[in-house]
């Protein structure tokens, strides 16, 4: 016979754990992963977002790099004397003021070259360029051509502070509203146009003059077609 004592003194106590419990000190089912390296030593594990953040600053710059070459690229391609739509079309009759003094003027020069170039203080060519064609304008007979630049997308004060730094030989005209340019169908800066004697665009050139090449143009306008 089994003493009742024995038996009780047999059984679990009533706040023992259950067989398949955890142990006591098991994480819980919600605790995140261990990040803790086998020598004890704590890792730092960067969250997600972080990670995201990272990946889209790389991709950022990846971007900005890209760009910067295909403006390299494009810049140190040089002019390039396009074969365009306007080339034929009579000069637009546009009124424009000018960029500094405000006064209106006819974009017209009869019986002269007229030779007009799109530029912008922002445009990096731009710069080059107009030093040289403020150098080549004072060689030229007034007479004979006429050459005036039309500012693009640009605000007054640069404007300003841009003639101050590289010479006002030729005269500037504002655009503010973009009709020049749409006349024009300009899709960038700088870009040349050569209008001859009888107010017919003949030349449009796209990208930065290089020396020289301006009097050529004039020259070949110039010429008396052949017969």
């Amino acid at each position: 016979m089994t003493n009742w004592s024995d038996a009780a003194s047999d059984a679990p106590p009533d706040d023992a754990p259950p067989d398949d419990a955890p142990p006591d000190d098991a994480p819980p089912d919600d605790a995140p992963p261990d990040d803790t390296s086998p020598d004890g030593a704590t890792r730092s594990v960067a969250p997600p977002s972080a990670v995201r953040r990272a990946f889209v600053v790389v991709g950022a710059l990846a971007l900005v790099g890209l760009l910067a070459w295909a403006s390299f690229v494009v810049l140190s391609s040089g002019s390039d004397e396009a074969d365009s739509a306007m080339i034929g079309s009579p000069v637009p009759a546009l009124s424009l003021a000018d960029a500094e003094s405000g006064e209106v003027f006819q974009l017209t020069s009869p019986g002269k070259v007229l030779v007009i170039n799109f530029w912008a203080p922002w445009c990096i060519p731009c710069r080059p360029e107009h030093e040289m064609l403020d150098r080549v304008v004072l060689g030229l007979s007034p007479d004979d051509v006429t050459v005036v630049g039309i500012t693009y997308q640009s605000d007054p004060d640069d404007v300003q502070t841009f003639l101050d730094d590289v010479g006002r030989s030729m005269r500037s005209f504002a655009d503010p509203d973009g009709r020049a340019s749409i006349e024009f169908g300009v899709t960038g800066v700088p870009e040349t146009f050569v209008v001859d004697t009888a107010g017919v665009i003949r030349r449009h050139v796209v990208g930065p003059l290089e020396e020289g090449q301006l009097e050529r143009l004039i020259a070949e306008v110039q010429r008396p077609p052949s017969a």
